[in-house]
């Protein structure tokens, strides 16, 4: 498999910069929004942001003209050679894409969801620590710099951080627009965890159950009690 910086090379962008590739489309939310706060980065870094076919989108993504390298694309057919030249996966909580950035092995940045039909995604990336799920675009920036500044840690010594992705960052108090609800997929998530202990706790003590009431050696104590022959009067000596 080719490396990242020739991949970057194939694909006519800056070989040796950080990659963000920002994913959007027609249900995709806070794309600009995002792509303008990351000039809150101290870092450097390219953008690579993909419209997904949506003209509007594309439209004012071209209009913007950061401090950082930033390439943008209507539509892209070989996303795969794309996942694997990127550093950070960024984009809502489809499906196909989150099992794409998985596959890549990038961390993702969740900036939209659709309540109900996405949930399970977002919960599935928190509770494996595969990405974050900022509540406002400060948030995203906080999270992107201590992404960016451990990556760089890590290349520099890959050996001391085995997972980069755990570390909770700052809140910035600048950029502060609402993403959605975090704190109710995380809610959610800690209740469902909660289920499927006690879930796990009742099989338990029904298994256990089952297998006294099978097993001849393993008796209850009041059975015993009634099985116990009674004793004999002492005799009087004579």
């Amino acid at each position: 498999m080719a490396s990242k910086a020739k991949l970057r090379k194939k694909l006519r962008i800056e070989p040796n910069l950080p990659t963000l590739l920002i994913v959007g489309g027609e249900r995709v939310k806070n794309v600009v929004e995002t792509v303008e706060a990351l000039e809150n980065l101290e870092h450097d870094f390219q953008v690579v942001a993909v419209a997904g076919g949506n003209d509007r989108l594309f439209l004012d993504l071209v209009k913007l003209k950061p401090k950082f390298p930033l390439h943008v694309h209507h539509f892209l057919s070989n996303m795969p050679e794309w996942l694997r030249a990127a550093d950070v996966l960024i984009s809502k909580a489809g499906g196909l894409i989150i099992s794409e950035g998985l596959a890549a092995g990038l961390p993702i940045l969740i900036i939209h969801y659709l309540p109900g039909q996405e949930e399970g995604n977002v919960r599935y990336v928190l509770s494996h620590q595969a990405g974050a799920l900022p509540a406002n675009t400060g948030e995203a920036v906080a999270t992107l710099d201590y992404w960016l500044k451990m990556t760089a840690m890590r290349l520099n010594s890959p050996r001391r951080l085995p997972n980069i992705w755990a570390g909770p960052p700052t809140r910035p108090a600048r950029w502060r627009r609402p993403f959605g609800n975090p704190s109710m997929i995380k809610r959610k998530a800690r209740h469902r965890q909660m289920r499927i202990s006690l879930n796990r706790l009742l099989k338990h003590l029904t298994k256990n159950k089952s297998n006294e009431s099978c097993n001849p050696r393993v008796q209850a104590p009041n059975t015993l009690a009634m099985q116990a022959k009674p004793l004999k009067p002492a005799q009087a000596n004579h």
